[in-house]
């Protein structure tokens, strides 16, 4: 009989699916008639892929707190952010909020802000900001495809820009 046992890397290397969690080396001990293989975790760093709900949120400090509950100075993380913030999130701001917890923290924005409260508040504004999202939504509703996702985020990214616009007039005045 031949056994054979490949534990893999003792660090993993990227992403994919195989080399996420904790990484092993295995221990063999042979005697006599008896084989056994234990496996040791070995690993420095903890590469993960996650999923996080941010529906609700409204602030960016809230979503760096809740990015925390992976926290570790080892822990390399890859987040896929989902759902409709009840806020205009700045992504840029949680990065630099949470940044500090990881090795490293990279943030995939599957965000559905025109499905948000946000979005429902702002479009009923008479203003340039509200006609801007009206305007959006009108053609999201005709979109397929590829262009209904550059339409979500030329609305993310208009409303981005128009909330930059406003503290700047603020800081101006």
């Amino acid at each position: 009989r031949v056994f054979a046992c490949y534990p893999g890397s003792p660090e993993s290397t990227s992403f994919r699916s195989s080399e996420l969690g904790d990484r092993s080396v295995a221990l063999v001990e042979i005697k006599e008639d008896d084989l056994s293989v234990k496996g040791h975790k070995i690993n420095r760093f903890l590469w993960q892929e996650k999923e996080l709900d941010v529906s609700g949120l409204e602030k960016e400090e809230e979503l760096a707190q809740k990015i925390g509950q992976w926290k570790g100075e080892n822990v390399l993380l890859k987040l896929r952010l989902i759902g409709a913030p009840d806020g205009l999130l700045d992504l840029e701001k949680v990065q630099g909020l949470a940044q500090a917890e990881f090795y490293y923290l990279g943030l995939e924005d599957h965000l559905q802000i025109f499905d948000s409260s946000f979005v429902e508040r702002v479009k009923e504004e008479k203003t340039i900001r509200g006609l801007f999202v009206r305007k959006v939504l009108e053609e999201l509703q005709k979109a397929q495809g590829r262009d209904r996702e550059v339409l979500q985020k030329a609305l993310t990214t208009g409303l981005q820009e128009f909330d930059r616009a406003k503290a700047t007039y603020r800081r101006d005045l």
